[in-house]
């Protein structure tokens, strides 16, 4: 941006005045300066966007995952008591299985 002192008038300049202090703008560099900043500020609100976009997804999930839980843990606990259930079966299978052998020893050594 080329920064001209107000001594001439130049119709395709952009004068400025602040208090004492005149000056133009030349309009020649206007168009890419404002491309320029404009180009910038839609990238950030671009990313902004995107950034609120994708925290929106977060929430999103993370409300999804917390309505799913009481199915998450009634499907868990059920397991749980599916396992403890068979645990158990097994233990008892094992210890009729100890007592039988152990009867068995106790006849044989009579």
């Amino acid at each position: 941006m080329e920064i001209l002192p107000v001594s001439s008038s130049n119709s395709t300049a952009d004068s400025y005045k602040d208090g004492d202090a005149s000056f133009q703008l030349k309009s020649d560099s206007l168009p890419h300066a404002h491309a320029q900043t404009t180009k910038t500020f839609y990238k950030h609100q671009d990313s902004r966007i995107m950034k609120a976009q994708e925290l929106n997804d977060k929430v999103f999930r993370t409300n999804s995952d917390i309505q799913d839980l009481p199915s998450k843990i009634s499907s868990l606990s059920r397991e749980i008591v599916s396992k403890l259930h068979q645990d158990m079966q097994r233990i008892a299978c094992w210890s009729r299985h100890k007592n039988a052998r152990a009867s068995k020893d106790d006849q044989d050594k009579r």
